[in-house]
C-alpha cells in the first residue's frame, strides 16, 4: 500500500486503458460498481452507493494497484423543476489530499474469436 495525490488519481481514472500518465502509471482497467444492499427503507426506497474502481501499473516500482473511490451523490432540480439525484466525480476533490492504493494481482486471458465463436455454435 501507498499512497497517491488525488490529482494523479483523478488524471488516471479520466485515462483510457493503457494510457500513461507522468510517464509512471499505466491505465489497466476499471468500472462503476455498487453495494448490493436490496433493503429499503420506511418510504420503499433503496439507498445505492456508486463506487469507481480502477487497476494501474506503477513502472517505477512495477507493481500493480487497484484504488476505488464512492461517487457523492448531490440532489439537483432538472430542466423540469424536479429534484434529481446527480454524483460528483469521484477523485475529483480539489484538496488534494493523498489517497491509499492497494496493491493487487493482475492478469489477462487472451480468448480467439474461432474458439469463442464455435462454443456458441449448437
Amino acid at each position: 500500500m501507498k499512497k497517491l495525490p488525488l490529482n494523479v488519481l483523478y488524471r488516471l481514472y479520466k485515462a483510457e486503458v493503457g494510457d500513461t500518465i507522468d510517464n509512471t502509471y499505466v491505465r489497466l482497467t476499471g468500472g462503476w460498481m455498487t453495494n448490493d444492499d436490496r433493503s429499503v427503507d420506511n418510504n420503499g426506497l433503496l439507498q445505492i452507493g456508486p463506487i469507481y474502481q480502477f487497476a494501474f501499473k506503477d513502472l517505477s516500482d512495477g507493481q500493480y494497484y487497484q484504488t476505488s473511490q464512492a461517487a457523492k451523490d448531490v440532489i439537483v432540480p432538472d430542466s423540469f423543476g424536479y429534484s434529481v439525484v446527480r454524483y460528483k466525480e469521484p477523485f475529483s476533490d480539489p484538496s488534494n489530499y493523498p489517497l491509499s492504493v492497494n496493491t493487487c494481482q493482475y492478469s489477462t486471458i487472451a480468448v480467439s474469436v474461432a474458439e469463442y465463436t464455435e462454443a456458441l455454435e449448437p
